[in-house]
């Protein structure tokens, strides 16, 4: 009878860190690809599905690169340049960059650049 609890105590152990593994690579999962939380500040345009992130504040003479919608953004500070809020920011994937205000979503209060 020992033997038999034993073996079933043994395999209800196995059972459970099977289960615990398994928990908690979907917790990392969902962890990695989906950044944005409600309380969150991310980026998002309605128009292209992604947002231009600039190197300077100014559309007109700076280079971008696209990030996709609902990527996190860290608000670090803003400027008014070229007729526009600006936020300068870190990307969750991507790096810095400047954003325009109209598409960072859940603005958070941040000091003048």
């Amino acid at each position: 009878m020992i033997k038999f609890i034993n073996k079933i105590s043994f395999k209800l152990r196995i059972a459970m860190m099977a289960l615990l593994v398994a928990f908690s690579a979907a917790a990392a999962t969902t962890a990695i690809t989906s950044p944005v939380s409600a309380s969150s500040t991310y980026l998002w345009n309605d128009v292209r599905g992604s947002v231009q992130v600039y190197y300077l504040p100014n559309t007109s003479y700076s280079n971008y690169f696209n990030v996709p919608n609902g990527e996190r953004f860290v608000m670090n500070c803003w400027l008014d340049n070229a007729g526009n809020r600006w936020f300068y920011g870190q990307t969750w994937n991507h790096g810095w960059g400047y954003v325009t205000a109209n598409w960072v979503i859940n603005q958070t209060v941040v000091g003048h650049c």
